[in-house]
């Protein structure tokens, strides 16, 4: 089982949103999971809510933070200060890229 990172950990203890749709640069809204929405974010990325299993495509490491338009942004809890990346979705595999350098930069972006 993954465990959240100590500076995602940090963040959502001081600042967490209840699950809010803001403006991200270069990506327009996007919808940004708080704590209390983040187990629920998962579903239909890392989780099937249907079958109540777990989706084998998914990197077992990375966690949504937040998605535009179904596209989800996302960490590697692995990592210390990990990156923020992007995927689309229906693309047949998930290929992420590297969106911001870290969270504060992903945070940074957002107006």
């Amino acid at each position: 089982m993954a465990y959240l990172p100590e500076y995602y950990l940090d963040f959502l203890s001081k600042a967490s949103p209840l699950n809010v749709e803001v403006k991200l640069k270069e990506y327009g809204f996007i919808d940004l999971f708080g704590a209390q929405d983040l187990l629920d974010a998962q579903n239909g990325y890392s989780f099937n809510p249907v079958t109540k299993e777990k989706i084998d495509d998914w990197p077992e490491n990375f966690i949504v933070i937040a998605s535009c338009e179904a596209n989800p942004f996302c960490i590697d809890v692995t990592k210390e200060n990990s990156p923020v990346f992007y995927a689309t979705h229906g693309m047949g595999e998930w290929n992420f890229d590297e969106a911001f350098s870290s969270l504060i930069e992903f945070l940074k972006a957002l107006k």
